[in-house]
């Protein structure tokens, strides 16, 4: 396998993980929240709108909004 392959095949594994974990979370949050999904629906919408102004803004400045620094 070259390394093409291996990092495609890493980055398909990584974001199956990630899906799985997302997944966990947001059935973890709708029990806590008693059952009620839209009310965890309208946290999650809300918290990437916050977070995609966060990135906006910061993408346009010299210290750019970045995952890990």
């Amino acid at each position: 396998m070259d390394a093409t392959s291996e990092m495609a095949a890493f980055y398909t594994e990584l974001f199956e993980a990630e899906a799985r974990h997302f997944t966990a979370y947001v059935d973890l949050a709708v029990r806590a929240a008693g059952g009620d999904d839209e009310a965890v629906d309208r946290r999650l919408k809300l918290l990437a709108q916050r977070e995609g102004e966060i990135v906006r803004a910061r993408s346009s400045s010299e210290k750019r909004g970045t995952i890990h620094g």
